[in-house]
């Protein structure tokens, strides 16, 4: 009995070692399991981290995109805007140099208006003395006789044709 006893004792000590042993095996699965619980939580705090910093990027990308395809519209209206500059610059060239033909003919139109004037001028002192001088000489000669009736109605007739000459010369 001894020897059953010691064999129960061996027994229950080698139970005691495994259980020992299994115990020790299940706390280094139970520490494994929270190392990899630890390791999980890791990653998925990771992968959170990751998906924010994706979420990040692809709000950045949309954004140079946005801003890309707005510096590109702006570039093609300042291209077009340039384009029109251009073409409203060759209008206003061509417009400036009609103009400028246009004054050129103007002034010469003036030149001769002015000559016209001076000489209509001229026409109208000259008509101006020799109206004068008729009066004088129509003065003078109201006191005389029927034959000097006929020169004053010679005379006026001559002063007629001098103002049908001047309103000819005005309307030319």
């Amino acid at each position: 009995m001894d020897l059953e006893l010691a064999d129960y004792q061996k027994a229950i000590d080698t139970l005691k070692e495994d259980l020992i042993h299994k115990d020790k095996n299940i706390q280094d699965l139970h520490d494994e399991i929270i190392n990899y619980k630890d390791k999980i939580l890791l990653f998925q705090q990771d992968i959170e981290h990751l998906e924010q910093q994706k979420l990040q990027t692809e709000e950045r990308a949309n954004k140079f995109q946005t801003l890309f395809e707005t510096t590109k519209k702006e570039l093609q209206d300042a291209k077009d805007l340039e384009q029109e500059r251009h073409y409203n610059d060759d209008n206003i060239r061509i417009l400036l140099d009609k103009l400028q033909i246009e004054l050129d003919n103007n002034k010469v139109i003036l030149s001769q208006l002015s000559s016209e004037k001076l000489q209509l001028n001229g026409l109208i002192i000259i008509s101006f003395f020799l109206i004068i001088f008729i009066i004088y000489f129509l003065e003078r000669l109201n006191n005389q006789n029927e034959t000097t009736q006929r020169t004053i109605n010679l005379l006026e007739q001559n002063l007629r044709i001098a103002k049908h000459e001047l309103d000819v010369a005005k309307q030319d």
